[in-house]
């Protein structure tokens, strides 16, 4: 397949990664069916230019892609002794054909024009860059823009967990920045910042379990060894006689 054939089948993807940052920000649950959307996307378009399908697999030149979709395969395969087989097979199947299909969009956009992949990459950027925004503001307002979205009239105090999902997939796009034609100060400034407001983010939301097991007034002692170490956490004070007994809890 020569370079440079199509110069449109990179436009779905362009319009998701513009504005999938800001719609995982508001809804994380919108990334995943923006994702599927635009990489069909991708695939048809090349299909109407140039009356083909772009196959994932292409032996021996993407002997890659032939050794990953052969791993869900086998998982696929596996199911037949899985203790939840129907479970285990359309895990597989969903798995391996999200895959499939990221690998002959990836195939299709390669295909294009260089200047439609420059134009991807910086619709990416911008898209970056409003989600980064977005979150950050969010953050900094107590998370009322999402709750705002969701018709709340109070804020929950979780609220401010659910931009994890959100935060991880810019995580992952954000090394796309170094590739964007873009000056090389404004590359580092979107990095530097974007990373920056990842670290900010709240992140796991912590659980009652484990704050209550440690905090410091849920062990007693008058031992002269002060409470257990963490390896023992499982061990508190039991009052008479003085020693400390099982208390799983």
């Amino acid at each position: 397949m020569r370079r440079g054939l199509v110069g449109r089948a990179e436009l779905p993807l362009a319009v998701a990664l513009a504005i999938a940052p800001a719609a995982g920000v508001l809804q994380s649950k919108a990334l995943a069916p923006i994702a599927v959307v635009a990489l069909a996307g991708c695939v048809l378009a090349h299909r109407r230019a140039l009356g083909g399908w772009s196959w994932p697999v292409d032996f021996p030149r993407n002997i890659l892609a032939g050794l990953a979709l052969a791993t869900f395969g086998w998982a696929a395969l596996t199911a037949a002794w899985a203790p939840e087989p129907w479970r285990a097979l359309g895990t597989a199947l969903q798995l391996g054909g999200f895959v499939a299909l990221g690998i002959a969009a990836a195939r299709a956009v390669a295909a294009d024009a260089v200047a439609a992949q420059r134009r991807l990459l910086r619709l990416a950027t911008a898209g970056l860059v409003g989600g980064l925004a977005l979150a950050g503001l969010d953050a900094a307002s107590g998370n009322a823009i999402r709750a705002a979205v969701r018709g709340l009239e109070t804020i929950p105090p979780g609220l401010a967990f659910g931009l994890k999902p959100a935060a991880s997939a810019m995580a992952l796009w954000l090394p796309l920045v170094a590739a964007a034609p873009l000056p090389r100060w404004l590359r580092a400034l979107v990095l530097l910042g974007g990373a920056a407001v990842l670290v900010a983010l709240p992140g796991k939301r912590p659980s009652w379990r484990s704050a209550r097991r440690w905090s410091p007034a849920r062990w007693r002692c008058c031992c002269r060894g002060g409470p257990p170490s963490p390896s023992a956490r499982h061990w508190r004070w039991r009052s008479s006689p003085c020693r400390w007994r099982s208390a799983r809890c």
